[in-house]
């Protein structure tokens, strides 16, 4: 990032809308990051934001006052004995790769997950993609299975491998019981994993307590849903401790991303000091 860009990671805004499929709209037509095969409504794209909102985080990255990125956490199944588990998705405006954009989406999103209480975090990554293996294994994730010719996208059968990352001192469903909602959240603990995040994209340190930027947290309100009609809109997660992710915070060049929503790919664009990885989601 340049010094004389004002950048942050913040809540996601319903007004965010619009940016996020602007984003989003490119992979669904000319790659098969996401399975997604028609570019969804603005409608849709909101309707899918209110759903994760009510339960996960959903984050931006700004800059300039111009929406770059966005990062979410997704149901893994809708079974309720899953629900300690969720999918990663990271997607960054290509004309942004390289800016350690989509590590601070993830390092805050990993911050916010743990103190509510999941437990796994998965990755679904299209074959071949071996640097976003790699780079999953980097923060810790592991290789779990192959789904074989699952998905049919732009003229050929694709497999995906699906890889999981258990949380480091994870919450015990037995004692803490479901995840917590996202009224039951400290402000300024998400105010912590919201600046540790923006920090690492201005190479600065950041302690527990600190303040985000203006406007970073317009989007938090009290209790567990989603107001359709304005622009607010529910904050998910906290920091535990300040975060998750050890290996983030020792190295702030790599991204991640996986996939929400079901089947899909993530593909990278790397540089000499950072890699940065979009992954698909499923807007329905």
């Amino acid at each position: 990032m340049q010094e004389n860009n004002k950048t942050c990671i913040r809540i996601a805004k319903r007004r965010d809308a619009a940016a996020i499929l602007a984003i989003y709209a490119p992979f669904v037509e000319q790659t098969a990051i996401t399975f997604t095969l028609k570019v969804p409504t603005l409608g849709q794209v909101r309707q899918t934001m209110g759903d994760i909102l009510r339960h996960y985080p959903y984050l931006v990255c700004e800059v300039d006052g111009k929406v770059v990125g966005f990062a979410y956490a997704y149901r893994v199944r809708p079974h309720a004995a899953f629900n300690w588990n969720a999918e990663l998705t990271v997607y960054i405006d290509p004309r942004h790769h390289g800016h350690g954009i989509a590590t601070a989406l993830y390092t805050a999103l990993f911050a916010l997950l743990k103190a509510q209480g999941f437990c796994n975090l998965y990755a679904v990554i299209t074959l071949p993609n071996e640097a976003s293996i790699a780079l999953h294994k980097h923060f810790g994730f592991e290789q779990n299975m192959v789904q074989k010719a699952c998905g049919y996208k732009l003229g050929k059968w694709r497999d995906v491998l699906w890889m999981e990352y258990r949380i480091n001192g994870a919450a015990n469903p037995a004692i803490h019981g479901f995840p917590k909602p996202p009224g039951d959240l400290n402000v300024n603990d998400i105010q912590t994993a919201l600046a540790m995040a923006s920090a690492l994209l201005m190479g600065t340190s950041v302690t527990k307590g600190a303040v985000v930027a203006d406007g970073a947290l317009d989007g938090v309100v009290a209790g567990d849903t989603f107001d359709d009609t304005s622009d607010n809109v529910v904050a998910d997660g906290a920091l535990d401790g300040v975060v998750a992710a050890e290996s983030v915070l020792k190295s702030n060049t790599l991204g991640v991303a996986a996939v929400a929503d079901g089947v899909v790919a993530a593909e990278s664009v790397l540089t000499s000091n950072t890699d940065e990885v979009n992954s698909g989601a499923e807007f329905s």
